[in-house]
């Protein structure tokens, strides 16, 4: 008799598991039907999956390309020649005029550049016209020139193609030095009258292939005679 009543409470308890279960069961699945967005936010399995995936998103690094890395870069050299002009020279850091955007030289050889020098004051020329700097472009040509199966032309290096003369109230200039695995470069801006070094910043690039390509065409100018821009000064 005693293991009859055993056996018989046995199954009345897993009879009210089993019930119980059945019940919290049919509450769960009820309460993802109606309210679906609010029974995600309460499963702790979901939310930790979720901030998982976060977190890993966050730790990948957004990769660039070397181009892109170099003109940020040619950005931040815009920044902080503007930056540096506010602060030593308040009364000048609108420049008081137009400003001239030289070709960036060796600095061992100041008749020596490349498509890096050119490639410098192209992207600070256009960093300074954003920034509402009036700059002056002395290789626009007194006329169009248009060449068949060509194209048309607005800009020469040729003497007899561009003004003899410009004015602008201060240059931005600049050299360039390979050291090791960097390019040093120092960006600077002249006062055209005074001579006066109004601002000046020094900054390292990656010599990377991109760079590497740039210095690739180094060549040094044949004469002095052949003058491409006679700066007429601002008194």
């Amino acid at each position: 008799m005693k293991s009859v009543e055993i056996s018989c409470e046995n199954l009345k308890t897993d009879a009210v598991w089993t019930t119980r279960v059945a019940f919290w069961g049919m509450c769960i699945t009820m309460l993802f039907w109606m309210m679906p967005g609010s029974s995600y936010a309460l499963w702790p399995l979901d939310s930790w999956h979720d901030q998982e995936v976060v977190e890993e998103e966050r730790d990948v690094p957004v990769a660039i390309s070397e181009a892109e890395d170099f003109s940020l870069r040619v950005n931040g050299l815009a920044g902080e020649l503007i930056s540096n002009l506010e602060k030593t020279n308040p009364s000048r850091s609108d420049l008081s005029g137009a400003l001239m955007v030289c070709t960036f030289v060796e600095l061992k050889k100041l008749y020596r550049t490349s498509s890096l020098g050119r490639y410098l004051s192209e992207q600070l020329m256009n960093a300074f016209q954003q920034h509402a700097y009036t700059v002056v472009e002395a290789r626009k040509t007194k006329s169009v020139l248009i060449e068949e199966r060509y194209g048309e032309y607005g800009l020469s290096r040729d003497t007899e193609e561009i003004r003899s003369s410009v004015t602008a109230a201060a240059m931005l200039t600049g050299t360039y030095m390979v050291l090791g695995d960097h390019v040093v470069v120092t960006a600077k801006i002249i006062d055209n009258e005074t001579a006066t070094l109004l601002s000046s910043v020094t900054t390292m690039l990656p010599r990377n292939e991109l760079c590497n390509n740039l210095l690739a065409d180094s060549s040094t100018a044949g004469s002095r005679k052949g003058v491409t821009y006679l700066k007429r000064l601002e008194l």
